[in-house]
């Protein structure tokens, strides 16, 4: 899901209580040295009709699917689960979600029609930064006539282009990147660990960003309205990165961290929501030091109000360095 090519041209053997070994499925992204388990038919040397796939990355399962197969692809009625946490409910063509479905994911939850893995068609989807919308859909945006409602509770109904209302003027975001770099000791001949390509820069508040800067902040909230503020850590988020930075030294780990936090109108952080870890200490220190930050707090109609901010990072993306997603 989530604009990728899901199926890979090679026919992979695979491993069944039920099936015979030659039976074979064209299967979604597969993690090198994961192994494959699928419990149901075969026709023709391919799994055709129900049964359960699981992808499993040592003891972790990747991606299970429970539903119809058909010529070896995930054709027919299906449910579908990531390690992520994200789901998905509904028809599918060709290995992609297509027709009807529900989806959740750390971006909220969506129910309507898909083509081609890509929300496409008529559907509603509730943010899980805030506000929803309910109307078209192409190629994943807001296109067509919709109604959305903001964060702050405003609602429009009106047409929309590629994501944004019609008669809104273009924002610039920032295309700058940032660095961060850890205080830990590595050694003459290792490089110290880094968070690479920060939107924008770490240390900033909100306050001291550039108009720029400001717009790719608000670029997270898919329905943030015209003069309304996202929370934000008053020193800047280079405490919570460094953390990571940190832990991760101590104790190398790969993938993806994703959390929520909650922050109420006084600038508070009442809640953090792990959506994604590739460790369970590494979510338990960064979902401390994200409670313990004070913030800005969101703006609705020029006042205070509740909000979420997002934290999120790709640990390990590279050798000696952790590529920052926001």
């Amino acid at each position: 899901m989530h604009n990728k090519a899901l199926l890979i041209a090679a026919l992979l053997s695979l491993s069944s209580t039920t099936v015979a070994a030659e039976c074979k499925l064209a299967y979604i992204e597969p993690p090198l040295g994961s192994t494959v388990e699928w419990t149901g038919a075969c026709r023709n040397g391919l799994a055709d009709g129900h049964g359960v796939l699981d992808i499993r990355l040592g003891k972790t399962v990747v991606l299970h699917y429970k539903g119809e197969i058909r010529e070896g692809q995930l054709h027919g009625k299906g449910f579908m689960r990531r390690k992520d946490n994200e789901e998905y409910e509904g028809a599918f063509e060709n290995d992609n979600p297509h027709g009807y479905g529900v989806a959740t994911s750390r971006s909220g939850r969506y129910e309507g029609e898909w083509r081609s893995g890509r929300r496409e068609g008529k559907g509603k989807m509730v943010f899980e930064l805030g506000g929803q919308y309910e109307g078209e859909w192409k190629n994943n945006r807001f296109h067509g006539l919709g109604s959305a409602q903001y964060i702050s509770g405003r609602k429009v109904t009106a047409q929309f282009v590629d994501g944004v209302r019609t008669g809104m003027p273009p924002v610039p975001a920032s295309d700058a990147r940032h660095t961060l770099r850890s205080d830990s000791i590595t050694g003459t001949h290792i490089r110290p660990l880094a968070i690479r390509n920060g939107v924008v820069p770490f240390w900033h508040s909100y306050a001291e960003m550039s108009d720029a800067e400001r717009a790719t902040v608000r670029s997270w909230y898919p329905l943030l309205d015209d003069n309304d503020e996202p929370p934000y850590p008053i020193h800047g988020t280079a405490q919570m990165y460094k953390t990571i930075l940190d832990v991760t030294f101590l104790t190398p780990v790969r993938g993806n961290l994703h959390l929520v936090v909650d922050v109420n109108e006084s600038g508070d952080a009442t809640g953090v929501t792990v959506h994604a870890t590739p460790d369970p200490d590494l979510a338990t220190i960064i979902s401390y030091i994200a409670r313990e930050q004070k913030y800005k707090p969101g703006k609705c109609a020029g006042k205070p109000c509740a909000m979420k901010f997002p934290l999120s990072v790709n640990v390990g993306a590279h050798a000696g360095s952790t590529d920052d997603i926001r």
